[in-house]
């Protein structure tokens, strides 16, 4: 297909501008100079992820065309976690030289991820058997979304009523994860999961991107509490074993799902 080739290069390009800045980021001590100390380990901490995401990035987009058409769907949540990633680049990395590049990533994820949809709107299917499987995944997305609502929730809302800055900011305007999250991120996972509760077709097409994006945010949440530690954040151990805990959930879930639905071409 056409469009399936047209999405390969532009997944190879920007994986290659992905290694490049995040290579850049870690061996380069002036990348992140502007940032505080605990803003450029997360940083850090980011583009180590990112190159360890790019391989599964890869290898999603080279079976994209097979039979089983599954691999469209992981790659589509990949892509929307880049989407998430660069913007927070873009909007509070402090300027840089990689900055004209952060932007060329993000553009170019969102008009791949919205080139891939598109040319598919009308013929990509996914169809599910397992009635409790979908339940159950629903369940999930219910809960980590009210999960995170509420955590987040209780950073801001106190600092509102006191009019005071949240204890996470430092040397930002805002928290660009409470913005993404409260906005987008959190209410598609939640009408995910009702889809799901409900057995409605939407909900098949949305569970295993929402997967794979869990998944991957999950995964970068306790790594970078890791990088927090190291660096003198104190977080509780049970805090980051708990997040790995929900990205061994999501992996599971998003393996039952791929075994036991079926995502095909009409």
């Amino acid at each position: 297909m056409k469009q399936v080739k047209i999405v390969r290069r532009l997944s190879w390009l920007i994986a290659a501008l992905i290694c490049l800045t995040s290579w850049q980021g870690l061996v380069s001590p002036e990348t992140y100079i502007k940032e505080t100390e605990l803003w450029a380990a997360q940083a850090r901490g980011q583009d180590l992820i990112n190159l360890y995401i790019i391989p599964f990035y890869l290898l999603s987009v080279l079976l994209i065309d097979r039979k089983e058409k599954y691999f469209a769907l992981i790659w589509t949540g990949i892509s929307c976690y880049f989407i998430y990633t660069f913007l927070i680049y873009c909007f509070d990395i402090q300027f840089n030289r990689l900055f004209l590049l952060y932007v060329f990533i993000l553009g170019l994820s969102c008009y791949s991820l919205f080139f891939l949809l598109y040319s598919n709107r009308n013929t990509i299917r996914v169809s599910g058997e397992n009635s409790f499987l979908h339940q159950l995944t629903g369940g999930y997305f219910i809960f980590t979304a009210v999960l995170f609502y509420g955590a987040w929730l209780a950073a801001i809302i106190p600092a509102n009523l006191l009019n005071n800055m949240p204890p996470d900011l430092e040397m930002l305007p805002t928290n660009p994860v409470h913005v993404l999250d409260l906005s987008i991120v959190l209410p598609g996972i939640f009408i995910g999961g009702v889809l799901l509760i409900r057995n409605k077709k939407p909900g098949y097409f949305l569970a295993p991107v929402i997967l794979t994006f869990s998944l991957l945010m999950q995964l970068t949440i306790g790594v970078l509490m890791l990088f927090l530690t190291d660096h003198g954040q104190n977080t509780p151990v049970a805090l980051i074993w708990f997040i790995f805990s929900l990205s061994l959930i999501s992996l599971i879930l998003l393996l039952s799902l791929l075994k036991t639905n079926h995502a095909d071409y009409e």
